[in-house]
């Protein structure tokens, strides 16, 4: 369960990553 919990926690941070700083704040704001 510990694995799959990091994997998506990976993942999380990857599209993260990729996404824009002003997409991310609207994301956020709503």
């Amino acid at each position: 369960m510990t694995g799959v919990f990091d994997a998506i926690a990976e993942r999380i941070a990857t599209i993260r990553e990729t996404i824009p700083p002003h997409v991310r704040l609207i994301a956020v704001s709503k």
